[in-house]
């Protein structure tokens, strides 16, 4: 969401439907969210032109950041599907505006990407 302030991700977590807790964070464009059973959750975000994925292990209370070693092709890209098959094997699928389809895959957790 955008604000005044530059952009804002909210997280809004709950245990069963109660205890609602909100988290924010501030980023550059949100690309892609995914999450990661049961409490992960990865960002895909573009900050200055730089794509720079992050990971919460804490339903978005805290945020690290895993890499940025995302090819420079992505910069392009209008849309962008990120899936994460378990907590080391991920897939990211950009699409640009002519519809190309770029598929990656890491398998170390978001450290490396290479396209399949």
């Amino acid at each position: 969401m955008q604000t005044a302030n530059g952009n804002q991700l909210y997280v809004c977590t709950s245990t069963y439907g109660k205890n609602w807790t909100v988290d924010e964070l501030n980023v550059g464009q949100v690309q892609a969210l995914s999450a990661i059973a049961p409490d992960g959750l990865v960002l895909l975000e573009s900050r200055n032109g730089q794509e720079m994925i992050l990971r919460s292990l804490d339903d978005g209370q805290s945020w690290y950041t895993v890499g940025s070693s995302l090819p420079n092709n992505l910069g392009s890209a209008t849309e962008i599907t990120l899936d994460i098959a378990d907590p080391t094997t991920w897939y990211l699928l950009a699409l640009d505006s002519k519809l190309h389809a770029t598929l990656l895959r890491s398998e170390d957790g978001g450290m490396h990407w290479q396209a399949t």
